[in-house]
């Protein structure tokens, strides 16, 4: 079960998703294509969500 620390820390990573790199477009939390100019956001999510997770993980904290 997750810890209010893990939560915390999903919370506040939520506020780090990534906005397009092509036209700097805020991205809703879902999307995959930038709604403005199409540009595949796939890999950047990607890392987003691998840093997340590290975060989430980390039990230093």
């Amino acid at each position: 079960m997750a810890t209010e620390i893990q939560i915390t820390k999903v919370l506040n990573g939520l506020g780090q998703f990534p906005g397009c790199t092509s036209c700097g477009c805020r991205i809703r939390f879902g999307d995959q294509e930038c709604p403005r100019c199409g540009e595949d956001l796939y890999d950047e999510l990607w890392a987003w969500a691998e840093a997340l997770i590290d975060v989430v993980t980390d039990q230093e904290d």
